[in-house]
């Protein structure tokens, strides 16, 4: 292996190693998310934040390098231009799958913790509006066309 692609090696493993970790932080959020503990939601969440930083930067690292080795490089995929540079370096062909396969699994798992999320915001929406005094399901269209809650101005009680 010559020493090219053992920098590259060692940037993709990085690279590798935090999208695993992000991949670990979006599991734990999920647990979280389902449980509805916010103090442990915003624990999780902070976790997560950091484990996007961390891939980012390795990401930039690999990039840089790519850039930096071959100034005329990726002018089509990252996949396709690590395949033409190491055409016989299976290992690093494979690391490469690997960190796009983790990217995608990050990517759904962190849909699917949004989804959670948007629903329980409409939960407690909901809720708003019931203490409100508005019957369930009244709205009007906003600025962006989406719909918004109406609370009315009724009085609940005085004291």
């Amino acid at each position: 292996m010559t020493q090219q692609e053992q920098e590259f090696l060692s940037l993709l493993q990085q690279e590798t190693d935090c999208a695993k970790q992000l991949l670990v932080a979006l599991k734990a959020e999920n647990a979280t998310l389902r449980k509805l503990d916010a103090e442990k939601i915003e624990r999780s969440t902070q976790t997560k934040i950091q484990h996007i930083k961390a891939l980012e930067q390795a990401a930039s690292h690999c990039m840089v390098w790519l850039k930096r080795t071959s100034p005329n490089a990726i002018t089509t995929t990252v996949s396709e231009y690590v395949k033409d540079l190491f055409p016989k370096n299976t290992q690093l062909i494979q690391l490469l799958e690997e960190v796009k396969q983790l990217a995608h699994d990050c990517q759904k798992l962190n849909e699917v913790n949004g989804g959670i999320i948007a629903l329980s915001q409409q939960y407690t929406q909901r809720a708003l509006a019931i203490l409100h005094g508005d019957t369930p399901g009244m709205s009007l269209y906003g600025k962006e066309g989406k719909t918004t809650q109406r609370y009315s101005q009724k009085t609940l009680g005085k004291v």
